[in-house]
C-alpha cells in the first residue's frame, strides 16, 4: 500500500505547508466611563410622573476585534449602588429617596447588578443594534432579561450604548413603594434608561 502522503499528491503538500496557523481571537475590556447615566421613570395613581437616578457604578464590556468597526460583545458586567440611587428634585426627592431605600432593602441587598451573558447583531449600521440576553439582580432577585442595545464607536476605539427596558416590580419581590397617609402610591411598571460609555 503506498504511503497516505503520496496519495494525497504534492498539492496538498504544498497547501499543509502553506496554510498560516488559525489565529486566536484576542478579548479586550473597555472599562465603564464616570460619564454614563442611568435612570428609572414610573408613575404614580396622582397622575404624576417620577424619576429617580443612579449614582455610583461600575462596570465593564468584552470586546472581540475592538478595532474593528463592529466589534463583537462577547461579554460584560455593572453594577449599581442600591443606596445612591436618588430622587429626583422634581418628584420630592427625600421622600422619595426613603421610599426607595425601602422598597430596594439595600441593607440587605447593597448593590443591583447586571451580567451580559450574549449579544447578537440585528443591525449593522451607524449606529449599530444588538440583542442581548443577561441576567439581573435587583433586590436579591435574579432574572433572565433580554434587551436590545444602540451602539456607536467612540474616537478612542471604546463603545457608547444606549437604550431602556421595562420591568414590574413584584417580578422582584418589590413592593411598590405607597404613603397611606396621604393615599399616594407608584405604579407596578418602570422603565430603566441607560447611556453606557466605556473607553479602552
Amino acid at each position: 500500500m503506498k504511503p497516505l502522503l503520496s496519495l494525497l499528491g504534492l498539492p496538498f503538500l504544498f497547501a499543509l505547508l502553506t496554510t498560516p496557523p488559525a489565529r486566536a481571537q484576542v478579548a479586550d475590556t473597555l472599562a465603564l466611563q464616570p460619564e454614563s447615566k442611568l435612570w428609572i421613570e414610573g408613575a404614580s395613581n396622582k397622575k404624576k410622573a417620577w424619576r429617580a437616578n443612579a449614582g455610583e457604578m461600575t462596570g465593564s464590556a468584552v470586546v472581540v476585534d475592538a478595532s474593528a468597526a463592529l466589534p463583537a460583545l462577547v461579554g460584560g458586567s455593572l453594577t449599581i449602588s442600591s443606596e445612591q440611587i436618588t430622587g429626583d428634585v422634581a418628584t420630592g426627592k427625600f421622600i422619595m429617596n426613603r421610599l426607595i431605600r425601602e422598597a430596594l432593602k439595600v441593607k440587605e441587598h447593597p448593590e443591583i447588578t447586571y451580567t451580559l451573558e450574549s449579544a447578537e447583531v440585528v443591525e449593522d449600521g451607524a449606529p449599530f443594534r444588538l440583542r442581548t440576553t443577561g441576567t439581573l439582580t435587583l433586590a436579591g432577585v435574579s432574572r433572565p432579561i433580554e434587551m436590545t442595545f444602540t451602539g456607536t464607536r467612540t474616537d478612542d476605539g471604546g463603545l457608547h450604548l444606549t437604550g431602556q427596558y421595562g420591568l414590574s416590580m413584584p417580578d422582584y419581590d418589590i413592593k411598590p413603594p405607597s404613603i397611606r397617609t396621604l393615599g399616594y402610591h407608584v405604579g407596578r411598571d418602570v422603565v430603566v434608561h441607560f447611556d453606557l460609555l466605556f473607553a479602552p
